[in-house]
């Protein structure tokens, strides 16, 4: 297949059939009679060199190669409309867009069992993809379009991408329950004593608060390195191990029947999470929604 050789007028037929699943009802929201959705449906599929389409009963079924293509049509459709028909703009009812996030696993944890509801409510038929990528390689995967948005609390620091602070989170310590060394708070002498687990996400060489404690002058003695939180109430749970987390984790985790949550005894700073998007994406009205949406979603949080 050679791109020159796609015509893109074929884009609506190929837009409409996975939608309708009829060539029929297909021709008729474009306005084409059906011997000519035929003869298109014929081209695409000589393209593709793939049947696109099989019928079962009165309906037309999308083969795997036809799945396979729907996200990407339907996303440069929705592109088209928003973008070159004025007007169109971006109907999240209706939109079948696949977003892109780039986010780390403590992002996900915080961001998603909130937005996913209002997602699913507001654009029912949209569907989201979460990546885990390098900060280094978002800068460039923001400009390929690979990713919609970056959540993360690291600031990206390439040239002319745009940030915005969804909300800030204290720091906290999660320690086990049946831990008996501490009350109900811990101490100066011992927090420092203790051995952390601590985490070190993206190859890092050390714990992501750990500078924090480096410019007062005070150093932990850290048992494990783990580079995720998710596993933190598990090794925690049952030892005498410490460590510190965003508070609204520290709330997920407090679920967790073997651990509970305990203010620091060291001055923290509160953990910043932001989304970043390409300049690219600045007039997008769908990327413009979803960032509206993360923006709203945490509102609350930022006036608490």
């Amino acid at each position: 297949m050679s791109f020159r050789e796609l015509d893109l007028n074929l884009m609506p037929v190929l837009d409409a059939l996975l939608t309708h699943g009829s060539v029929s009802r297909a021709g008729e929201a474009l306005g084409m009679t059906q011997p000519t959705m035929s003869h298109a449906l014929r081209r695409l599929r000589v393209y593709f060199n793939d049947p696109l389409f099989v019928r079962s009963g009165a309906r037309m079924v999308a083969t795997q190669k036809a799945l396979e293509l729907a996200p990407v049509v339907a996303e440069m459709m929705e592109g088209v409309r928003a973008r070159l028909v004025p007007g169109a703009g971006f109907d999240p009812a209706q939109s079948r867009r696949v977003f892109s996030l780039s986010m780390t696993d403590m992002a996900e944890l915080v961001f998603m069992p909130r937005l996913v509801p209002r997602l699913r409510e507001r654009a029912p038929h949209a569907r989201l993809r979460v990546l885990r990528l390098m900060p280094r390689e978002l800068p460039a995967a923001l400009e390929r379009r690979d990713i919609d948005l970056a959540i993360g609390s690291l600031p990206l620091t390439a040239e002319g991408l745009y940030q915005q602070q969804l909300v800030r989170h204290p720091l906290v310590c999660i320690v086990s329950r049946d831990n008996p060394r501490y009350g109900e708070r811990i101490a100066r002498e011992a927090y420092l004593a203790a051995e952390h687990v601590g985490v070190m996400p993206f190859g890092r060489d050390e714990d992501i608060f750990e500078w924090a404690l480096q410019a007062q002058g005070l150093k932990r003695r850290f048992f494990m390195m783990t580079q995720g939180f998710l596993t933190l109430p598990m090794l925690i749970e049952g030892s005498d191990l410490i460590a510190t987390v965003p508070e609204h984790m520290a709330r997920v985790f407090g679920t967790h029947a073997g651990i509970r949550c305990l203010p620091p005894p060291v001055e923290l700073p509160a953990l910043a999470l932001r989304q970043s998007w390409h300049p690219r994406f600045q007039h997008d009205p769908g990327n413009a929604w979803l960032r509206a949406l993360f923006f709203e979603t945490f509102s609350a949080d930022r006036a608490g």
